[in-house]
């Protein structure tokens, strides 16, 4: 389930997602899972 929720979140996230890597990449450069996971929480914020 949590898998099935990462690719929905990445494939949902495509554009949002690349300017969330901008902002975070030097601290999640080699996950782009974290990075999804990161990603759903800063727009779960907003």
């Amino acid at each position: 389930v949590i898998e099935d929720s990462l690719e929905y979140i990445c494939s949902y996230l495509k554009n949002e997602f690349i300017e969330i890597k901008k902002i975070k990449l030097e601290i999640l450069k080699p996950n782009i899972l974290d990075n999804c996971i990161v990603g759903a929480k800063i727009i779960k914020k907003y």
